[in-house]
């Protein structure tokens, strides 16, 4: 009798254990991105031109402007410009989600305007 309860035991730890869900896995950053820019087609674009459409190096480090590297990030986010903003909003641009998000606001407020240097890269891509 005890091995047919041992083999219940066993049976039934399967049975629930099958029904129990995996956590799911952490985005990477790239399905982050591409999660968070599949409705934005024209700031995906932007991103492109202005940071490679990554936020940080295989390193991990952050990208900053290699012409003014107070531009931040994957939507290369200008501090001197929109620190004040950032603070307002509680964003911080070294942040991906931050970065994206605020540049999201900055095109619902201002178009593609924040980024005409990087216009001749992708005017013709949207």
């Amino acid at each position: 009798m005890q091995p047919y309860i041992l083999a219940l035991a066993i049976a039934l730890s399967g049975a629930i254990n099958s029904n129990i869900e995996e956590p799911p896995l952490p985005l990477t950053e790239a399905q982050v991105i591409e999660q968070e820019l599949k409705d934005h087609p024209i700031l995906k674009e932007i991103c492109r031109c202005e940071s490679g459409l990554v936020h940080t190096k295989e390193d991990g480090t952050l990208i900053v402007g290699i012409v003014n590297p107070k531009d931040r990030g994957i939507c290369q986010i200008n501090l001197p410009s929109h620190q004040d903003t950032l603070t307002e909003m509680n964003l911080d641009p070294d942040k991906l989600l931050d970065n994206l998000t605020f540049a999201k606001y900055l095109y619902s407020r201002d178009g593609t305007k924040p980024w005409n240097a990087s216009k001749s890269c992708w005017k013709d891509k949207i």
